[in-house]
């Protein structure tokens, strides 16, 4: 077992990130640390300052990111994005999950960074769903959401879909524990969970042929399947 780790939590705007994360951290605060990452965005409506984001000024992030205190960087319609360099031997994170929104091309650099690291891709059952959560949002969020698949197959070893937000939950902490408690040792892991796991991987041919029809792309299998070198060994 290993004493904390991070989880990244990765998946299309709209998906559903934050309130899942807001879910886990009501149900389980005494076992989960959330990392509110940096954005010089407005709050959209009902997001609070330092819950989904940190809400900061050009500058303030300027000043952040000059002073190297920021990690997976990025800029979006003009707007910059970023998250706080994490110290996961600080005490306040002993035995904790830390729980991180981000986009898919900031985990490889999470990845490379901490060692104790998952990344799981949260997605709605399908398009239409999106599409209606995307409703109050700009018209390209689709078109980058594509092109995350890109970039997540290079991190994202699991995939859970959000058909509903008490079961996502449940399912999100059963693979984090699991992985925290094996983390080296998957292969001592009883059957039953060895399956659930392999349902939610992408190693998982449904989930391969999911995501090629979900987004419409002419992507194959061998895209999609995840070299997870750090993962649980």
């Amino acid at each position: 077992m290993i004493n904390n780790i991070l989880v990244g939590i990765i998946g299309p705007s709209g998906g559903g990130k934050s309130t899942i994360i807001n879910r886990i951290m009501n149900k389980y605060p005494e076992e989960c640390y959330r990392i509110s990452t940096y954005t010089t965005r407005k709050p959209r409506p009902g997001e609070k300052n330092g819950r989904q984001y940190n809400f900061i000024t050009k500058q303030q992030y300027e000043n952040l990111y000059n002073s190297r205190n920021l990690i997976a960087c990025s800029k979006v319609n003009g707007e910059y994005y970023g998250a706080p360099k994490i110290n996961m031997n600080d005490e306040e994170l002993k035995n904790k999950i830390v729980l991180v929104d981000m986009g898919a091309k900031g985990a490889k650099e999470f990845k490379d960074t901490y060692k104790n690291s998952i990344f799981i891709y949260i997605i709605p059952p399908n398009r239409e769903i999106l599409s209606s959560q995307m409703k109050n949002r700009d018209s390209t969020r689709m078109d980058r959401n594509k092109n995350q698949l890109e970039n997540m197959k290079d991190v994202c070893k699991w995939l859970v879909i959000n058909d509903d937000i008490d079961k996502t939950t449940n399912e999100i902490m059963h693979i984090i524990r699991t992985i925290k408690q094996y983390y080296g040792n998957l292969n001592k892991i009883d059957k039953e969970t060895a399956k659930f796991l392999y349902h939610r991987t992408l190693y998982n041919m449904d989930n391969i042929m999911f995501l090629k029809k979900y987004y419409e792309e002419n992507i194959s299998e061998n895209n999609l399947i995840v070299e997870n070198k750090g993962e649980g060994r």
